[in-house]
This record gives C-alpha cells, sequence and structure tokens, in this order.
C-alpha cells in the first residue's frame, strides 16, 4: 500500500524537471532475487544511476510493505517492528531510531522514486535473517566485485620512511578502538559470531602484547561490551594524545554477505573512496551513526577541511605507511590473502588528527575465517602481529615532529 503526500513545493520541483537536467539513469538487465521465508520471490530489477545500482518504487511495492512517500522522503513500514525512511538526495536513512548510511543516496526521479540495490543486499538480509534471503538472479556478485585489484595509494617518500632515532622524553601512546560494542554488534557470521566480540578479544591481546613495552603508553576507547559512539571515540583519543605522539588503530571485521567466499584482511586510512568496495566498507563501518537530541549535523567535520589539515600535518602521508606496515606483518600470520591498503571516509577516524587506521582483520561472512578469527591462539597471533606493526612504525616516525597543539598555535 502506498501513500503519496506531496507539498506545494512538490509542483515547483516537477515544474524544474523540464528546465533542469535530470539525473541519467537506464534500466539494466541484471537482477537479484528478494526471498521471503514463505517462498515468496521479488526480482530487483537494477537500475543505473549515474554509476550505482538501484531498485525502483515499483518494484518495492512488490514487497507489500506499506510504504509513504513526498517529494523529500520514502517511508516504509516493513516488519511489525521495523520501519525504514530514506531521504533523497542524502545517504543517511532511518532504520527505527537508528541512523545508517548507503554508498549512494537515494533518489526522486519524477514520480518515481529509487532506492541504492545496496539497501537490500546488506541490510534487509542482515537484519530481517528471519523473514528474507538474497539469491543470485542475473546480477553478478560474484568475488571479483569485492576482491579489487590493489591500487596504488599515496607514494611514500623513502627520504621520510628512515628517520634517524631522537630523543625521545615521553611515552609513545596507542589508542586502540575495538569496533562496534553495546547494542551496536557490528557484523554477524553465520555461525552467530559478532563482529563487537572478536574486534574487543584481539584488541586485548594487542594491549596484552603492547604491554611488554615499557616506552609505550595504551589506552583503550572502550574495554568491555558498551556503546560509544562514534564520534566520542576520535574526541577521547585527542584528549589523551595532547601534544604527545600517539596512533589510533581501530579494530574491525569485514562482511560481504552475498559472497561467501571472500576472505582475508586490508587496512583503510582516511580518505576520498575510490570505488565501490570501498565505499561500502565505510557505509558499513559508519553504520553506528545516530541522532541525539540537541545534536546539530553542521557539528560533524567536514571531510575536505580534515583532510586538507592531515595533509598539512602529514599525519595522512604516515597514516598511509602505518597501513602498509599493519598488512605486511599481519601477512605472517593471517591464511586470507592481502587485499591491501586501501582509503575511505570513516567517521571513527574522521576527528582522530594523528596517524589512524582502520583494520578489517577478515571476513565474518566467510564461513571457516569467522571460524579462525573466533579461535584464541588466532587472536593471539594477529595480537602480536599488530603490536610488531606498532614497533615497527615507530621505529621510523619522528615522535612530536608535528602537534595538534602546534598547528592551532600557527
Amino acid at each position: 500500500m502506498r501513500v503519496i503526500s506531496w507539498s506545494i513545493c512538490s509542483f515547483v520541483y516537477l515544474a524544474t524537471l523540464f528546465i533542469l537536467p535530470v539525473r541519467s539513469f537506464s534500466q539494466s538487465t541484471d537482477y537479484l532475487n528478494l526471498v521471503s521465508l514463505q517462498g515468496d520471490t521479488i526480482s530487483l530489477e537494477g537500475f543505473d544511476i549515474e554509476g550505482y545500482r538501484a531498485v525502483s518504487l515499483a518494484t518495492i511495492e512488490q514487497m507489500d510493505w506499506e510504504i509513504e512517500l513526498n517529494n523529500e522522503s520514502l517511508r516504509a513500514l516493513i516488519s511489525d517492528t521495523d520501519s525504514v525512511e530514506f531521504f533523497f538526495d542524502s545517504p543517511f536513512f532511518r532504520w527505527n531510531d537508528e541512523i545508517l548510511q548507503l554508498v549512494d543516496a537515494p533518489s526522486l526521479e519524477g514520480m518515481s522514486a529509487y532506492i541504492p540495490l545496496q539497501f537490500f543486499v546488506d541490510f534487509i538480509p542482515v537484519r530481517l535473517p528471519d523473514k528474507y534471503f538474497v539469491s543470485n538472479g542475473q546480477f553478478p556478485i560474484t568475488d571479483e566485485m569485492v576482491n579489487i585489484e590493489r591500487e596504488p595509494v599515496i607514494d611514500l617518500d623513502p627520504q621520510m620512511d628512515s628517520v634517524e632515532d631522537g630523543d625521545i622524553d615521553e611515552r609513545r601512546l596507542v589508542i586502540i578502538d575495538p569496533g562496534h560494542g553495546g547494542q551496536d554488534p557490528g557484523t554477524i557470521g553465520s555461525g552467530g559470531r559478532r563482529e563487537k566480540d572478536i574486534a574487543l578479544s584481539v584488541s586485548r591481546e594487542l594491549v596484552r602484547e603492547l604491554g611488554r613495552d615499557e616506552d609505550i603508553e595504551v589506552h583503550m576507547t572502550r574495554d568491555r561490551d558498551v556503546f560509544v559512539p562514534l564520534w566520542e571515540r576520535g574526541e577521547q583519543a585527542m584528549v589523551w594524545k595532547g601534544d604527545r605522539p600517539a596512533i589510533f588503530l581501530s579494530i574491525h571485521v569485514n562482511a560481504a554477505p552475498n559472497s561467501p567466499s571472500v576472505r582475508g584482511f586490508e587496512t583503510y586510512f582516511l580518505s576520498e573512496a575510490r570505488n565501490e568496495h570501498e565505499k561500502r566498507v565505510a557505509a558499513n563501518e559508519n553504520a553506528p551513526l545516530r541522532l541525539y537530541s540537541g545534536e546539530d549535523d553542521d557539528e560533524n567535520p567536514d571531510l575536505d577541511f580534515i583532510l586538507r589539515e592531515l595533509r598539512n600535518l602529514d599525519h595522512q602521508h604516515w597514516s598511509a605507511s602505518l597501513a602498509e606496515i599493519i598488512q605486511g606483518q599481519l601477512r605472517t600470520v593471517h591464511s586470507g590473502p592481502d587485499r591491501g591498503v586501501k582509503q575511505g571516509p570513516f567517521a571513527v577516524i574522521t576527528n582522530v588528527l594523528m596517524p589512524a587506521v582502520l583494520v578489517e582483520i577478515g571476513f565474518v561472512s566467510n564461513r571457516e575465517e569467522e571460524r579462525e578469527m573466533s579461535r584464541s591462539e588466532f587472536q593471539k597471533g594477529l595480537g602480536r602481529a599488530l603490536a610488531d606493526a606498532v614497533r615497527s612504525f615507530y621505529d621510523r616516525y619522528p615522535p612530536g615532529r608535528e602537534t595538534v597543539g602546534k598547528s592551532r598555535n600557527n
């Protein structure tokens, strides 16, 4: 059932369609099948809209959801207890009281709405596993879609990668951020393992390993199963850092629900996403963003400004270097393929002005890798590898060379 509600602005908007260029989109012959546990199959025929796949309102109406559409948003009651609301031209959408993020923004073209196909692939089967699952129709969801060939990252200046040891007056900081927590489980594997639990276990092993170093001080953004908002993690990290040298490691678990054979490890630093896979990973890890009463969206950091600041302080260079070192160390203990260094706009490291990375230690959607990441010995191995990476990085990183405090005084 659909209810259409248009404001006076709607007619102005429709009139502009005749004088303004519309977004380019074309129908594709590819599709996915969304199957309910009652056996009903809905073919999700895709449209190509400026480089991403989307599903039309006509297709969504086959779901028998209660739909309310106006010129600003589309709201759907998708179960007895779940409702979603999409906002046109914004990648953020509301699932009940939670704000989540898509790779691309839903759009309104004339009298029809288009929702990114990602919603039906990454969210519906995961959040409503007792109601739906996705099967491949003719849409080519394959390992190749996720196993993207390694692309070069920021060129590392060889002269900067071998810095002579200087006098270190203060202990160096390592801030470890176990992803998700509390009511936010992160991704969940087919065997029931939760990202938040694996991330916390590996982070604890890393803390134990770094505890052997007297010149390293370690902090955790969470040391138990609690929810910590993404923005607060970075803010707390900056308080701990002060003017001292510090690095930030956010530990996460990856997922590709419709490509269960995909496995491996990859490390991200903050920058613009370059391809669809990097966008999807960033969207999934940014999903815990929530709206709090009194919070102003304008207070969120501007990515372009942050990236300029990181480049001025050379933190982006060192983040890329740290990511390369981590990948090299993980290769010594991890059975999965090295998926390389990647980049994306991750909220948790957006307001962290220091070398910072987000490590995806494996795919919980791969049954074998899910079991492997749950084993204590494997977690200890990851902890040792990450600790070795931290030590190796600090051997070449000039502590205190540039500080946030100095930049603010300039």
